[in-house]
């Protein structure tokens, strides 16, 4: 028996829906963002950065569930170098702690967030980060 494909389902296709949040250098515990609707699939992620942190070792943010480590579509990106830290950057792995480049959510909707990390001396400055998260929903 053949399997079914998108377009079996979708004739139309599939378009896609862009979720925007921020997390700024205060969001040491995770924010929540956003809330994704079952069976979505993650399959982008962007990140604006108005500057660059300087904390004094390292800086990063991830993304991912709120019931869990906050890490499983995005682990410790570098915000504190200027090439990741400041502007808009497409990171190219998007997925953190599961391994692939997509991330899908199962039956239930999954509460999303971030998170910022630092360590070395406390910084002064950098961020906020604005994320984009380009989900496909069926």
């Amino acid at each position: 028996m053949p399997t079914s494909t998108t377009q079996d389902r979708f004739p139309q296709g599939i378009g896609p829906v862009v979720y925007r949040g921020f997390v700024d250098r205060s969001n040491t515990t995770a924010k929540e963002l956003f809330v994704l609707p079952a069976y979505s699939i993650v399959v982008g992620v962007a990140v604006n950065g108005k500057a660059a942190s300087d904390a004094s070792s390292s800086a990063d943010i991830s993304i991912g569930l709120m019931s869990n480590l906050c890490n499983e579509i995005l682990s410790a990106y570098d915000v504190k170098t200027s090439g990741t830290g400041l502007g808009l950057t497409v990171p190219n792995a998007t997925a953190g702690s599961t391994g692939s480049n997509t991330f899908t959510v199962g039956s239930n909707a999954m509460r999303i967030g971030a998170k910022y990390a630092e360590t070395g001396s406390a910084s002064s400055a950098g961020g906020p980060w604005e994320i984009y998260l380009t989900v496909l929903t069926v």
